[in-house]
């Protein structure tokens, strides 16, 4: 599968299998990170983001938003890759039960992709963050 990548935000089909997109980003340079199925609360995705994504410092239960942005961003800044893909399958669960939680969740993804991705066309080192969801 070709698959063509773009910073920032995203959208899948409902119901789309992220496996076949996983595994073409692989192939072209992507370090692919797939959020757990499921998630249908805040808790579900601080564990989600947790047990998944390199954090620094390290996110202990379901703290404040701001602190998982925080430890999100500083563990993919660390991280030595160039191109991070966040797979996030089914996130609509979460937009339809907690609509306020994905609208933060949404805000906080925008703002990782905009502030650690930075210039992508004027800084050839900047990292590429696309979140698909």
């Amino acid at each position: 599968m070709k698959v063509a990548a773009h910073p920032g935000l995203n959208r899948l089909s409902e119901g789309q299998d992220v496996h076949p997109l996983a595994r073409g980003l692989e192939g072209t340079g992507w370090t692919v990170f797939l959020l757990p199925a499921g998630i249908t609360s805040r808790p579900c995705l601080f564990h989600g983001i947790r047990a998944v994504l390199p954090l620094e410092p390290a996110v202990i239960r379901w703290q404040t938003w701001d602190t998982l942005s925080d430890s999100l961003w500083g563990g993919l800044d660390a991280f030595p890759a160039r191109k991070i893909a966040i797979l996030w399958q089914g996130s609509w669960r979460l937009r339809e039960r907690a609509p306020d939680d994905f609208g933060v969740a949404l805000g906080m993804f925008e703002d990782l992709c905009a502030s650690l991705g930075g210039d992508v066309e004027a800084d050839e080192e900047a990292k590429r963050i696309a979140v698909f969801l």
